[in-house]
């Protein structure tokens, strides 16, 4: 299959996506070996501004922000039992027709599509920052986004 990244291109499109925030501290008081830290569990939460029209002329264009934040420790403290802590956030700002996707679905189509885009971006940055770190590699795997509440 041959796809032409003009001629087929979505018609949900988004902005080059951008660290809004990227937090990674070792914990020094941490009692195990950081070198055999098993793979930790992330937590994933998403932000969907209000969708809007692009501006007060327009009537077709919409967009919405969307925030992603993985982190490994909600709390933000590192007892004795907390390797590290890890927090990213990576936001961009969607585009779509209303034409192409219904109001009744842009919902759902942002909080689906659009975070799982984001984490497409959140994913890789997180190995690397973990593998440059004197811990085992860090890998998130894919999510599932329908039918939840992150």
């Amino acid at each position: 299959m041959d796809i032409d990244s003009k001629k087929d291109k979505s018609v949900f499109q988004f902005s080059n996506p951008s660290t809004k925030e990227a937090v990674f501290v070792i914990n020094p008081r941490y009692k195990g070996q950081l070198l055999k830290v098993e793979s930790q569990q992330f937590m994933i939460k998403t932000k969907v501004e209000e969708p809007k029209y692009l501006d007060e002329s327009e009537t077709d264009t919409r967009t919405s922000n969307i925030f992603v934040t993985v982190t490994n420790n909600e709390t933000e403290t590192l007892d004795d039992e907390t390797p590290f802590l890890l927090r990213v956030t990576m936001g961009a700002k969607f585009k779509w027709s209303k034409s192409d996707i219904p109001l009744e679905k842009e919902g759902s189509f942002l909080s689906i599509n659009g975070a799982s885009l984001l984490m497409s971006y959140i994913r890789p940055f997180v190995t690397t920052l973990t593998e440059q770190a004197e811990i085992q590699t860090q890998y998130i795997p894919f999510i599932n986004f329908v039918n939840k509440n992150h």
